[in-house]
């Protein structure tokens, strides 16, 4: 992504393409660090229309977050 505020589209994108390409009818958890660009009003009002649980990682705790910030 260029830019954080690219987020939310990308999200609405991968969860579609769950959908129709892996046959997964819905995201049941979505883990995130508490970064600004997972935050939105509407990013969270979306979580919930879909049933979906935001998993939080504890603040300023990467070994929480995976594979992907351990590497970092």
């Amino acid at each position: 992504m260029a830019k954080k505020s690219e987020t939310f589209g990308n999200y609405k994108n991968y969860k579609a393409w769950t959908k129709v390409q892996q046959n997964v009818p819905a995201i049941k958890i979505f883990g995130s660090d508490r970064g600004g660009e997972f935050n939105l009003k509407e990013f969270d009002t979306h979580l919930e229309r879909q049933g979906t649980v935001r998993h939080l990682t504890v603040h300023d705790s990467p070994q929480s977050n995976g594979q992907v910030e351990w590497a970092n």
